[in-house]
Order: structure tokens, then C-alpha cells, then sequence
């Protein structure tokens, strides 16, 4: 199986952040005072998406969409 497609995207603005979450109404609150910072990689393999992220302290709410 050949990896198609590896794409990674930085974000400093936790509103884009949380807009750019695939498949989610999320809201997010930074929980420290200073810059915001976060990190998504999106691993395509046929069909099959991974994706994994990182960011500066945050708490996260929302909901998935069904299907």
C-alpha cells in the first residue's frame, strides 16, 4: 500500500484551529495566557485517514457528524 499523501498544517489562531477539524463543530479555549500554538498531520493511506495533532494547552468541546 503506497502512502498517498502526508499533509501538515500549523495554526497559530485556536478559532482556525478548531474550524479546520474534519467532521467536527468544535470550540476551543486556550487554557494559558500567551501564544497559541498547534500542529495537525493528516496521513492518507487509500481510504483511510489518520490524523494526529499537537498543540499549547487547550480544552476542547463539540460534537462529531454522524455517518
Amino acid at each position: 500500500m503506497a502512502l498517498h499523501c502526508v499533509q501538515t498544517t500549523r495554526f497559530s489562531d485556536f478559532e482556525e484551529f478548531a474550524g479546520a477539524l474534519p467532521g467536527a463543530a468544535v470550540t476551543a479555549t486556550p487554557l494559558r495566557a500567551g501564544t497559541f500554538g498547534a500542529t495537525t498531520t493528516n496521513l492518507r493511506l487509500e481510504d483511510v485517514v489518520l490524523h494526529t495533532g499537537r498543540s499549547t494547552p487547550l480544552m476542547t468541546l463539540g460534537d462529531l457528524a454522524s455517518g
